[in-house]
């Protein structure tokens, strides 16, 4: 019934406009279009992140480097690795970059937004999935509020897996990015997610072997649906997409039409050899996985599981004649876990019987894909809660919402006093909540009862016979108990009419929107896991400022190269510490630890930067007994002495011949590491040395 605003009394619309605001931003329902519960979830999810750079500060986004040298703010020498890579890379994300900071010129505003955009995309994916399956916003800020715990991040693979920002930006912003077409093509917004599926190999290239044999079976599949809402609008967002995509690659191939590569950069070193020895002994996100790691194990069982769990439950519900919450969309992200996984697995066996990946392979990281479903986990789990909630009598639901409301109240309290041991448990209690509420609504069901057995069983035998995680399997199994004890004995009493009275349920989600901002700003403004995890050090093992925070001491160093250098004059600092030099005072760098991962992406780099290697530090990885000899287990990181030696013996006629070869004459080292070289410059942390 539409209701006519014209012969309402002021404070009865201003009632209506408030119940309908509520209802489209909490409480939702299938009446609610999704796309204003998602546009209403990403305002909240917006507004959450600008307070977090706000009150947390601004970290040094990678873009800047690619921004600056994109736009010439920043010249490198011709041939350069730096001034070839960043300039051909495939990457919309860098050309954005460099556009933004044609018009803005400034690292601050240009990390701001990156910032804003990387804690966006971490928590508004799991609210829209979640959202998605359920289709109530309070189950998406569940969903949200636990990613926030970053409990989520210990199921990271070889690559990382982040919630808050920092300045490693480009995999995090691709996977989540590659997510969210997902979703939204799941809730039917064919424009938005048609531009961004379109647009997706300029943005991730390699999220593309995922999310597009996805998208082949799920159009393929839903034919019948586009046919009936947007057939046109798909095909013109795709299209649009795509465009952006065919234009990228014709301002790429105009920009590097003249690039060159003279000596020194010139070099025949044997890339294929350089390259493999990189990747064997220092690239870890290219290494063979351990299977028995939270990552490769238990995420894909846990994921699997919990899948078949609400795959089996909407499937009886079919058969009994029930609307199920989540209709075909759950069997969807089943299957995207299946690809994600085909690939990870596949190129595991692949690396296993040949002992290397074909170079394509190895430049998409295959391993990496097992964050996918690492990244859905807890919506998909949130979504088995409201699953159950939804089947439950009204005193079961009661305490099934008291249940939720204490893990968000649980997971605020771990916040503020160990966020450490949030991470590390937060994520079982959600679990042995889910299993516990699972196994209760459906207990009349035999089979799904042995599912649900069969999935506590296997994830605590994982936990404890496999990972050797004892209190994990406890705490899971502990929850399992303790909710469906908690459920069944709210159920039998009725002392809950006496502390909430008729109107229960309701004020039991008013206090849910508590203890869930109670959450969120606890993860807001307390300490994030990243923070002690990106902490840098120098090859001596001293703490040291994070490299992509600008530090006094950086500033200090800033102040100096602006009043005693050429704004061109390339400098070559240290490897460890790291301090991202060009990004903080706009100089082009001769050689850095990004400089090395150059050639794992772009192969034709790798004997300029293998030669580079050799030459600056002493290290090459042309010569496997060096490499072997000098590592610890296998293992040559870029934070280990090795890495400073060869400065600390070189003499000032070897620097001289170096600076000659490669057009330098300023060298940064970590103060406590001297060089035979003239200093220049010296504070408690850095030393700039001159070559005469």
């Amino acid at each position: 019934m539409t209701v006519s605003t014209t012969t309402l009394p002021r404070a009865q619309f201003s009632s209506h406009r408030l119940a309908s605001t509520l209802e489209l931003l909490w409480s939702g329902g299938d009446d609610v279009a999704i796309g204003k519960m998602l546009l209403g979830g990403a305002i909240i999810c917006t507004i959450y992140s600008v307070l977090n750079v706000w009150v947390g500060g601004t970290y040094q986004d990678e873009v800047i480097v690619p921004a600056q040298i994109i736009t010439g703010a920043v010249h490198y020498p011709s041939g350069h690795p730096h001034a070839i890579f960043y300039i051909q890379a495939y990457s919309l994300q860098n050309y954005l970059a460099a556009g933004f900071w044609t018009l803005v010129p400034n690292a601050f505003a240009l990390s701001a937004l990156r910032n804003i955009l990387f804690l966006f995309l971490s928590i508004y994916v799991p609210f829209a999935l979640t959202l998605q399956l359920t289709r109530r916003p309070f189950w998406g800020y569940v969903a949200t509020v636990l990613t926030v715990s970053e409990t989520s991040i210990l199921l990271k693979g070889v690559y990382p897996l982040w919630v808050f920002p920092n300045a490693i930006s480009q995999g995090h912003i691709g996977t989540q990015v590659a997510l969210l077409i997902i979703v939204l093509l799941l809730a039917g917004q064919w424009w938005i997610g048609g531009v961004l599926l379109g647009a997706l190999p300029s943005i991730h290239p390699a999220m593309a072997l995922a999310v597009y044999p996805w998208s082949v079976l799920y159009l393929f599949k839903s034919n019948a649906r586009l046919r009936a809402q947007g057939w046109g609008r798909l095909f013109v967002g795709a299209a649009f997409g795509l465009a952006i995509c065919l234009l990228l690659a014709g301002v790429i191939y105009v920009r590097s039409s003249n690039l060159t590569l003279p000596a020194p950069y010139n070099q025949q070193a044997n890339g294929a050899l350089i390259r493999q020895a990189f990747i064997a002994f220092t690239d870890v996100h290219r290494r063979p996985f351990s299977i028995e790691s939270l990552g490769y194990l238990l995420n894909p069982l846990a994921f699997f599981a919990i899948g078949m769990l609400l795959l089996w439950g909407t499937y009886r519900a079919q058969r009994k004649g029930l609307r199920g919450l989540w209709r075909a969309d759950i069997l969807w992200i089943v299957i995207l876990g299946v690809i994600a996984w085909v690939i990870g697995y596949g190129a595991g066996i692949l690396l296993e019987l040949f002992g290397v990946l074909p170079v394509w392979m190895d430049v998409v990281m295959p391993f990496r894909f097992s964050n996918l479903t690492a990244s859905i986990i807890i919506p998909v789990t949130v979504a088995g809660m409201a699953w159950s909630y939804n089947k439950m009598g009204e005193r079961q639901r009661l305490g099934g919402l008291m249940l939720v409301i204490a893990l968000a109240a649980l997971e605020g309290g771990l916040i503020v006093t160990n966020r450490i041991r949030a991470i590390d448990y937060l994520l079982f209690i959600t679990w042995g909540l889910f299993l516990g509420l699972d196994l209760l609504v459906h207990w009349q069901d035999r089979i799904h009862r042995l599912l649900n057995w069969l999935t506590v069983l296997a994830l605590s035998g994982v936990l404890v016979f496999v990972l050797h995680s004892t209190r994990q399997a406890a705490i899971l199994l502990l929850t399992f108990l303790l909710s469906v004890g908690l459920v069944l004995l709210v159920d039998k009493f009725r002392w809950s009419r006496i502390f909430l009275g008729q109107h229960r349920e309701r004020q039991m989600s008013i206090i849910l929107l508590g203890a869930s901002m109670f959450a969120g700003v606890a993860g807001l403004v307390q300490y994030k896991v990243w923070d002690a995890w990106m902490s840098s050090y120098d090859h001596s093992g001293n703490l040291v400022p994070r490299w992509d925070v600008v530090s006094q001491s950086d500033r200090e160093l800033i102040d100096w190269f602006a009043a005693n250098t050429q704004p061109d004059e390339v400098v070559l600092p240290s490897l460890a510490p790291r301090i991202y030099l060009q990004a903080k005072t706009g100089h082009p760098v001769l050689f850095e630890q990004e400089t090395l991962w150059l050639m794992t992406y772009m192969p034709s780099l790798a004997s300029t930067v293998g030669t580079m290697t050799r030459d600056l530090f002493g290290i090459d990885y042309t010569n496997p007994d060096q490499l072997k000899s000098l590592s610890d287990n296998g293992n040559f990181s870029l934070d280990i002495p090795a890495w400073s030696a060869a400065w600390q013996t070189r003499t000032l006629g070897e620097w001289e011949t170096l600076g000659k070869k490669y057009g330098f004459r300023l060298v940064l080292s970590s103060t406590p590491f001297p060089l035979n070289l003239p200093v220049a410059y010296q504070s408690s942390l850095w030393t700039v040395y001159r070559i005469p």
